[in-house]
């Protein structure tokens, strides 16, 4: 019997087609939306890691970066809360209303557009990212994959090693 179900689960493991690649799609922006692409790196050994955020306008062009490095961390959903943060207060120090969210990570995306993750390790950070989004007029959340959020990868990397940093109107020469 036991042979049999895995002939089975063969067969149909092998008729499947293989999974498409994944299609980069920019987001369509709104005139007067801002998009805050954010990403964190995080390194399990020591606890620590880097926080990246990009604002570009709705063509695309540079408004704002900022990198950080960040000390003590529980786990990656909570450093991944902690870039959000740190992200919105750049949105709100720009004076944005209209914004966009755009993080590769599914869970800190779902917890915020399911108003979930009370029983988290980030739950207090998450509630301030909640407070913060109300002061905005208008906001969208999305989920993005690696590939298309770069350029917020590249900076987090860029904050894990370097003091904190902030762009505005001139980007830096990495990204």
């Amino acid at each position: 019997m036991a042979i049999h179900a895995l002939t089975l689960n063969y067969v149909h493991a092998a008729g499947k087609p293989k999974n498409a690649p994944r299609i980069n799609q920019w987001p369509v922006v709104l005139s007067g939306q801002q998009v805050l692409n954010v990403d964190a790196s995080f390194h399990v050994g020591d606890h620590a890691g880097g926080c990246g955020a990009v604002v570009p306008d709705s063509r695309g062009n540079f408004i704002s970066a900022s990198t950080a490095n960040l000390m003590h961390m529980a786990d990656v959903v909570s450093t991944e809360v902690v870039v959000l943060l740190e992200g919105l207060k750049l949105l709100q120090n720009l004076g944005c209303r209209n914004i966009m969210l755009r993080m590769d990570n599914v869970v800190v995306v779902e917890t915020l557009r399911l108003n979930e993750g009370q029983n988290m390790v980030a739950t207090p950070v998450i509630e301030d990212c909640q407070i913060l989004l109300r002061d905005f007029r208008q906001v969208t959340i999305e989920h993005c994959n690696r590939e298309s959020n770069i350029v917020a990868h590249v900076l987090a990397n860029c904050g894990c090693a370097n003091t904190p940093s902030l762009w505005v109107d001139a980007s830096p020469d990495f990204i």
